[in-house]
């Protein structure tokens, strides 16, 4: 790959080396605070980039690619009765705040690049991609994987998924928990991941997500309609008209309240489906050596229907996984059994939109996959910050 150098930002070997001799939540942040000063440096310049690359040396791969800030116990406190062992439960920690606990270097160079004045989608690249390492891609596949990523990145569309009718939107909705040493909250990230005009976009929940009395997260009305309102105003924002059709995939059961909610937001809309597609228990086992095939359906009493998104890939004969496949259960009990096999078959489409990845398709449809992958960047971002609407900035 030639460049012209003016688009090079090398970092400081001396900088660098100062921040490798820092240590624990100092050496991180210097670290991203390098990366982050490079990429708005070159987004600042005349006609700037679509997207920038940043390499990440050995060194900073070895020692400062994630983050721990749980904290180190110092001390054991004197226990009261001499027949108890002593407990403590003084940590030292590094800050207090509201970091998240855990860190990881991409997450945070990406909620950092959003904080830019002027920012772009960036591309992290390490030894990883240019060596051979045991057990990982071959050449080709790590070719194909960063060069879709960078033209996707770079402002192209790869691909689109065929046979879907205009102005149809899929919405991914997930939940993602920011614990620091201040807070433990957690949000509804979204992720709307495919529209045949218009690209993906990110939102967050507007208010922290309680748990109920059994402990399991759900939306209140009030934050499934506060939701189904920024679906609206972000896609007539980008597509400058409603959509026809909506249809949500959760990973557990839609509540009363949150069906109510997203039903009084999103009542202009003509249709609106809400699915439950979550990891089964079931296993159906075949005559022959392989697993059931790749989009195999299979229908238990007109209730359970379950939908093998990984399994034999017919055109190359084998099955292409480490793994033995489970498939997905599909809950819809609103829907006939024509229709079930309709948004069936839309859900296996949606597991062949990664554009970051040469595999024929995941396990999970990309709306869903989107929203896992946004909720810990955006636990990187402050409370008040507006999150970046772009999934560029999150791939």
């Amino acid at each position: 790959m030639e460049l012209d150098q003016r688009w090079v930002r090398p970092i400081s070997g001396i900088d660098l080396q100062r921040a490798l001799l820092e240590t624990g939540r100092s050496r991180f942040d210097t670290i991203v605070r390098l990366y982050t000063e490079g990429v708005g440096l070159l987004a600042e310049r005349e006609q700037g980039p679509n997207v920038i690359v940043c390499a990440v040396s050995d060194e900073i791969l070895d020692t400062a690619a994630t983050l721990d800030q749980t904290g180190q116990r110092i001390g054991h406190g004197r226990p009261v009765d001499p027949r108890q062992l002593p407990l403590s439960f003084d940590f030292a920690t590094e800050q207090s705040g509201d970091e998240p606990l855990h860190r990881d270097l991409r997450r945070a160079l990406k909620a950092r690049v959003m904080l830019l004045p002027r920012h772009v989608p960036t591309q992290l690249v390490t030894r990883h991609l240019f060596r051979d390492d045991a057990g990982g891609d071959d050449p080709a596949a790590r070719a194909w994987s960063l060069s879709v990523g960078l033209y996707y990145k770079g402002r192209g569309i790869p691909w689109r998924l065929a046979h879907v009718a205009p102005h149809v939107c899929f919405v991914g909705i997930s939940f993602h928990r920011t614990t620091s040493h201040t807070r433990d909250v957690t949000y509804a990230s979204l992720a709307q991941a495919f529209s045949t005009e218009i690209e993906g976009f990110v939102l967050r929940g507007s208010e922290p997500v309680l748990p109920r009395e059994d402990r399991r997260i759900q939306l209140s009305r009030e934050q499934a309609f506060d939701l189904g309102q920024q679906i609206l105003r972000e896609y007539r924002a980008h597509a400058e008209r409603l959509p026809v059709r909506i249809t949500l995939h959760k990973t557990t059961l839609f509540s009363a309240e949150e069906r109510d909610g997203f039903t009084a937001a999103l009542a202009e809309i003509p249709v609106l489906e809400m699915l439950t597609l979550s990891a089964s228990n079931y296993r159906l086992l075949t005559p022959w050596a392989y697993p059931p095939k790749r989009g195999t359906l299979f229908t238990i009493n007109r209730q359970t229907n379950l939908l093998y998104t990984t399994g034999l890939y017919r055109p190359w004969d084998t099955y292409p996984g480490p793994h033995i496949p489970s498939p997905i259960e599909v809950v819809a009990p609103t829907l006939d059994p024509d229709e079930i096999r309709r948004v069936s078959e839309e859900t296996l489409g949606l597991t062949k939109m990664n554009w970051n990845s040469a595999s024929i398709g995941g396990r999970d449809p990309i709306t869903l996959r989107m929203a896992y992958e946004v909720g810990p960047i955006m636990a990187e971002l402050p409370a008040d910050a507006i999150p970046e609407r772009s999934y560029r900035y999150y791939m």
